[in-house]
């Protein structure tokens, strides 16, 4: 009977370990292209909220957290390129800071890509 108690929790937790990573198909660079220009809109809408009343905290998590979505999303995008990638992801972090000098998850990213086109010497974008 405890052999089979086993055998069927193992099983349970066998089909939803498949079931979770046959439902994460694999994003094509259309589909990728999709998603950033849909992750772009919101972010649009969500700072002009953001510049229409900067003192409401709600607005401002908001706009943090769109912004911060498509950074982190830009960043480990499979289909841009470095030259694409960087660049805007480094601008997206730079306007987290200045709304929320302490957000360390953007100040580490920032500092991160800085690093990595100084190591290369390269010209850290503006």
């Amino acid at each position: 009977m405890k052999q089979r108690v086993i055998t069927f929790i193992t099983l349970v937790s066998m089909f939803f370990q498949v079931n979770a990573v046959s439902k994460a198909a694999p994003v094509t660079q259309k589909g990728e292209a999709a998603i950033i220009t849909k992750m772009t809109q919101k972010l649009a809408v969500a700072e002009k909220a953001f510049k229409l009343a900067p003192k409401d905290s709600v607005v401002k998590g908001e706009y943090i957290r769109k912004s911060m979505a498509l950074a982190n999303y830009v960043l480990d995008a499979q289909y841009l390129s470095p030259k694409e990638k960087y660049p805007r992801s480094l601008r997206l972090y730079r306007a987290v800071l200045k709304v929320d000098p302490k957000n360390k998850d953007a100040k580490l990213k920032r500092d991160t890509i800085e690093r990595i086109y100084k190591q290369m010497g390269r010209p850290i974008p503006k």
